[in-house]
C-alpha cells in the first residue's frame, strides 16, 4: 500500500514544520507569536486530517485491487502483545467499515461547513491593519525611522 511507504516520511515532514513554526512562538513581537503559533497548529491537524481522512479514503478507493492473502495460523495460548493486535484490528476493521458508512460521509460534510463557517467567520473578524512597528520589538531604534517615514507620507 503507498500509505505505508510514505507515512512516515509525510509524519516526519509535518512535525518538523510544525516544531520550526513552534519555535518561531518566541519572537520578541507579538503578531509574530500568534502567527507562527497558528501556523504550527494548523500543520498538525493537517497531519491529522491525513491519517484520519485521507487514509481511510485511499482504501476505500482501492478495495477492488487484488490483494494476497495469508492464513494465520492459531496457536492455543496468545500473549498480551497478541491480544492487543487483534483489539487493533477489529477497531480499525469497524472504523473502516464506518468510514465508508453514508453516516460518515454526513458528519465529514457537517464538520466541512461547520470548519468553513467559523473560517469565514474568522476572516471577517479580522484586524488587516499591518504597518512596521507590529514586527519589531518595543525598544528598537527602528522604530525611529518608521516614526520619521509615517511623518512625511501622512
Amino acid at each position: 500500500m503507498v500509505l505505508e511507504k510514505i507515512g512516515v516520511g509525510m509524519v516526519v515532514t509535518s512535525l518538523t514544520n510544525s516544531l520550526g513554526f513552534a519555535l518561531g512562538c518566541i519572537a520578541p513581537a507579538y503578531e509574530m507569536q500568534i502567527f507562527c503559533a497558528a501556523v504550527s497548529l494548523s500543520m498538525l491537524l493537517d497531519l491529522l486530517f491525513q491519517l484520519f481522512f485521507y487514509a481511510p479514503i485511499q482504501v476505500m478507493l482501492t478495495h477492488n485491487e487484488p490483494a494476497i492473502v495469508y492464513k494465520q495460523i492459531k496457536k492455543k495460548n496468545s500473549t498480551f502483545f497478541e491480544g492487543m493486535r487483534r483489539n487493533i484490528a477489529a477497531f480499525c476493521k469497524y472504523y473502516s467499515q464506518f468510514i465508508a458508512s453514508f453516516w460518515a460521509a454526513l458528519i465529514a460534510v457537517a464538520i466541512l461547513i461547520a470548519y468553513f463557517y467559523f473560517a469565514i467567520t474568522g476572516i471577517q473578524a479580522m484586524d488587516t491593519n499591518v504597518d512596521g512597528k507590529m514586527f519589531l520589538p518595543p525598544n528598537s531604534q527602528s522604530l525611529e525611522g518608521i516614526r520619521i517615514m509615517d511623518e512625511i507620507v501622512s
